[in-house]
């Protein structure tokens, strides 16, 4: 199972904006989360043209997902003479 912490800001037109942390700590609180996404504001360090991205912390939540191969071909490759060969 892989799991991401996404934080929800607002940015200076409104709108939403994401960031995603992958393999975040496990347990954080919303005081903790709450405070480092004040920061990541604080810095004004996301700005895609004269959009300021983090303007407002909005959300965070822990996003789980599993990986459940069907089927994996790509496992069965064998390379052989420097080409590979399935």
């Amino acid at each position: 199972m892989v799991t991401v912490l996404k934080m929800k800001f607002r940015d200076s037109k409104g709108k939403p904006q994401y960031l995603k942390i992958a393999y975040p700590k496990a347990d954080l609180d919303a005081k903790t989360v709450r405070n480092a996404m004040d920061l990541i504001c604080a810095s004004n360090m996301f700005k895609k043209g004269d959009v300021q991205l983090f303007i407002a912390p909005l959300a965070a939540y822990y996003i789980s997902t599993t990986k459940e191969p069907i089927f994996a071909d790509d496992a069965k490759v064998v390379k052989t003479d420097n080409k590979e060969a399935a």
